[in-house]
């Protein structure tokens, strides 16, 4: 079952359409206009605030933690398995 986020109180007064989709286990606004181009007008002329509360947070620790994560910004990719001291990276750092 969905959950709203921190946000959902005021996306729901926004929402008058009410389609929502479901997004990683919180509910997520489809629309909010009729027409599309009314909501890309508004982005590309103005600016717009993205719910990215349902983003996938990840904690990296060990005595190399500091080592991977610079090395996932400076260097070569690791992939699912890679070791980084005693610890196993879990996801693509991309």
């Amino acid at each position: 079952m969905s959950v709203g986020t921190a946000f959902y109180p005021r996306q729901r007064e926004l929402n008058r359409n009410e389609v929502w989709g479901e997004w990683a286990g919180y509910f997520a606004a489809q629309v909010y206009a009729d027409f599309h181009d009314i909501e890309y007008s508004a982005i590309r002329e103005a600016a717009a605030v993205i719910d990215t509360s349902p983003l996938y947070k990840y904690v990296v620790s060990g005595a190399d933690a500091g080592r991977l994560l610079r090395r996932g910004r400076e260097g070569p990719r690791r992939r699912h398995g890679d070791t980084a001291g005693d610890e196993r990276v879990s996801r693509d750092l991309r």
